[in-house]
């Protein structure tokens, strides 16, 4: 996981501060982070700066 925050302890807090949505959110992000490796926002941030890298290689050219 790329987080040191226990799974359980996630859902808790995402519960407290975001309710059901938090909790949702939550889940989702444990199963995305499990299966890639990263969390939603670091998939996000990745395909951002692959896109601005490969835009910018193009532009070079």
């Amino acid at each position: 996981m790329a987080t040191d925050i226990a799974p359980v302890a996630e859902i808790v807090g995402s519960f407290i501060y975001g309710g059901a949505l938090g909790v949702g959110y939550a889940v989702v992000n444990l199963a995305v982070e499990n299966y890639t490796g990263k969390s939603i926002y670091g998939n996000i941030l990745d395909g951002l700066a692959e896109r601005l890298n490969s835009t910018s290689m193009h532009t070079c050219l």
